[in-house]
């Protein structure tokens, strides 16, 4: 019979450590980013964006979209969080927030052309 040694060294413990916090972390980036790790695998590259963009307009620009373009950004993003309707959001889905976003973009770079320049 073998013994077997189940205890980590101290640099292992150390590595272990690192990799562990270093998880958690990257975990975190990513819902603050409005996504959860399991979404990369199972949705179109479109809907990722989609949500991703639409969570930044929500938590950034919201003076500056309009109770109809509010209502399509949140059933998006409410669509987005439940799991079962997440898989059943279409691209054309997708789409239309993807148009809202980049009509919220050119507002703000009209009002980026209009801030006065630095001398």
């Amino acid at each position: 019979m073998g013994t077997s040694n189940k205890k980590l060294t101290d640099k292992q413990f150390q590595i272990s450590r690192k990799q562990q916090v270093d998880t958690w972390a990257a975990d975190k980036w990513v819902r603050d980013q409005g996504f959860t790790i399991r979404d990369f695998n199972s949705l179109g590259e479109m809907v990722l964006h989609a949500q991703r963009q639409a969570h930044l307009v929500l938590k950034h620009h919201k003076d500056l979209i309009n109770d109809e373009q509010k209502s399509v950004l949140v059933a998006y993003h409410r669509k987005y969080i439940n799991y079962q309707a997440r898989k059943k959001i279409k691209e054309t889905e997708a789409r239309r927030v993807l148009n809202i976003v980049s009509k919220i973009n050119r507002k703000i770079f009209k009002l980026y052309r209009q801030l006065p320049k630095a001398a």
